[in-house]
């Protein structure tokens, strides 16, 4: 059976569902459950938190579409497979437990971020994705796969990637444009 892989924590606004092989969105309601496969949607001015089984943590903003494609968790065996997809908006995460075994990976359009154990935030459109490292360290790859290497962040830095271009650069970011993302993610 498809048992659930976390629960909607926070929800302001609003932000729908599609189901595995459903052809219709639904309303996303607190404390509702979330199902790999599922494709949550954000709508204008609204934030919704997931809460996964392994205490990681998933925000979105407004605008925002993301796809639960794997997430298999096992406590027994410290194991944790992850895999976001989030072609479109902005996000947070908040990954619980370095587990050496484990992987958590977001892909958007033009990157694909590998965690390792950390507070991150990101903002994926069709051309770019912008990414921010709070606390820990994120390993980016282009998601374009003829464009090799990888870029490590670690606190305090981020990086623009474009799917046409190779990863060269991270810098500093500054408190207006962290803030900027914290507020965009952040549920009250």
């Amino acid at each position: 059976p498809n048992a659930p892989v976390g629960t909607v924590a926070a929800l302001k606004g609003t932000a729908s569902v599609i189901r595995d092989g459903a052809e219709v969105m639904k309303p996303v309601l607190l404390n509702s459950p979330i199902y790999q496969r599922d494709i949550f949607k954000t709508g204008e001015n609204s934030k919704i938190k997931l809460k996964f089984l392994d205490d990681s943590m998933v925000s979105l903003g407004a605008n925002t579409t993301m796809r639960v494609s794997k997430y298999v968790y096992s406590p027994k065996q410290k194991k944790r497979s992850a895999f976001i997809t989030i072609p479109e908006g902005i996000f947070r995460m908040v990954v619980s437990k370095f587990l050496p075994n484990s992987r958590f990976e977001v892909q958007t359009a033009t990157a694909v971020s590998a965690v390792r154990g950390t507070d991150w935030m990101g903002f994926a459109s069709e051309s770019s994705t912008s990414i921010f490292v709070a606390n820990g360290t994120v390993s980016i790859k282009s998601g374009n796969k003829g464009i090799e290497g990888e870029l490590i962040l670690t606190e305090g830095e981020g990086t623009v990637v474009k799917l046409d271009e190779v990863l060269s650069f991270k810098k500093k970011w500054g408190q207006a444009k962290v803030s900027d993302y914290v507020g965009r993610t952040t549920i009250d």
